[in-house]
């Protein structure tokens, strides 16, 4: 199964954009699309997974790190503590904690994958 990150464009007057990742499946051809259920997350950025399979992301444009169970389709937002920290880059470590980097705040920051609290 491939992966990858999209931007769909509404429709109507407003031209806004909503990030979403896209999965296919290459025997059938059929692609599964994973909106991001937030408006404000714009910029999904480097997406990993974890050694359960979970995909986790960072969303720079909205100041948020990103968690996608591929078998449920639920996505969860998490906002970060730190204003206008631009999460961008993205490691899981051999225990499964997700770390990445808050460019815009010089700080390296980690999510508890349990609690999913930064």
């Amino acid at each position: 199964m491939g992966w990858s990150l999209t931007r769909l464009a509404q429709s109507g007057s407003q031209q806004a954009s909503k990030a979403s990742f896209g999965k296919l499946d290459p025997a059938s051809g059929d692609v599964r699309e994973f909106t991001l259920p937030d408006p404000a997350a714009r910029d999904p950025h480097t997406p990993v997974f974890d050694q359960k399979g979970v995909l986790w992301f960072t969303v720079i444009g909205g100041n948020m790190l990103g968690r996608l169970d591929p078998a449920t389709g639920e996505i969860k937002l998490i906002p970060s503590p730190t204003a206008h920290s631009l999460p961008y880059g993205l490691l899981v470590n051999s225990q499964g904690i997700p770390f990445f980097a808050e460019f815009g705040s010089n700080k390296i920051a980690r999510v508890d994958p349990a609690t999913l609290k930064i």
